[in-house]
């Protein structure tokens, strides 16, 4: 099983969630702070649509991810909000080098089924098929910090009991699970992306800071500053900037958000990544949230 590969998957579909996370007036300021906010009771989609581009010495590889996740609010008490988060879809297409290829899409039924215990691409379709309609729970504060992360480690075990493989494999596959999907790490992980409001009434113009602090899985640090380009019928526009790095390289980030106002949640946003040298990688995507049930 390609353990990077699963890995750079899943937690690119973390940042992807974690980044995503009417009056009819033309205003400069919000009337209320601009917040984690979402009410309890509803349910939201974020459908997340990915190209990544990389040209390894000449040697150009190409990935497209696309994934959706609903996210409810379950509870609303003493400045916390737990969020139920459910798996909904995963399309992964990779082509490298020797125009190799692996296609995976949860809607697809496994080709050749029989052989998914035995090739790493059957085992991971079957893996994400596994996460399908599986949930996990986020207590998370009104900056979209994540103090805490529940049901982790028992989604990830049924992931691995599911699998049509020898348990002797089952044991290796464990541990990676475990190191790669602690609840430290994850809540990092997500902290990173879903901490991106000021908890504060903001106007056009309007500047903050937030800070990346990398753990294990996501060596990326630095900071990213966001800044309100526009503010009507109750949607901000935010743009947000950053330049994140390692060690050895760094990674450029420009994005535009449009969030809902009273709820924080992102109607609609655009990025472009470029990172690293001598290999360079770009990124750019699309997220679109709305309510679910919402035809909009």
């Amino acid at each position: 099983m390609h353990t990077a590969f699963l890995r750079s998957i899943i937690i690119f579909s973390f940042m992807a969630l974690i980044l995503a996370c009417n009056n009819n007036r033309t205003s400069s300021q919000h009337s209320g702070a601009l917040r984690f906010n979402l009410p309890e009771g509803k349910a939201y989609r974020y459908d997340m649509d990915f190209r990544t581009e990389q040209d390894a010495n000449g040697n150009p590889l190409l990935s497209e991810m696309k994934t959706s996740y609903i996210i409810e609010v379950v509870d609303d008490s003493a400045g916390f909000r737990k969020v139920k988060n459910t798996y909904e879809r995963f399309v992964v297409k990779m082509k490298g080098a020797n125009n190799s290829m692996t296609d995976i899409d949860t809607e697809r039924p496994v080709q050749n089924p029989d052989s998914a215990s035995v090739n790493s691409m059957g085992m991971m379709s079957s893996m994400f098929k596994t996460l399908k309609g599986k949930s996990f729970y986020m207590l998370v504060d009104r900056e979209g910090q994540v103090v805490k992360i529940e049901g982790l480690q028992e989604l990830m075990q049924s992931v691995v009991e599911s699998l049509d493989v020898p348990e002797e494999t089952k044991n290796m596959i464990r541990p990676v699970l475990a190191s790669m999907f602690s609840e430290e790490t994850v809540k990092q992980t997500f902290s990173q992306s879903f901490n991106i409001y000021p908890n504060r009434v903001v106007k056009v113009g309007d500047s903050w800071e937030k800070e990346t602090v990398g753990n294990s899985m996501m060596q990326l640090s630095g900071k990213t500053t966001y800044t309100v380009k526009d503010i009507s019928n109750d949607k901000v526009t935010v743009e947000a900037v950053a330049r994140l790095g390692t060690a050895g390289s760094t990674t450029d980030l420009h994005a535009t958000y449009v969030l809902d106002a009273p709820t924080g949640l992102i109607l609609n946003a655009d990025f472009r990544s470029t990172f690293g040298s001598p290999v360079t990688v770009t990124t750019t995507g699309t997220i679109k949230g709305g309510e679910v049930g919402d035809k909009r």
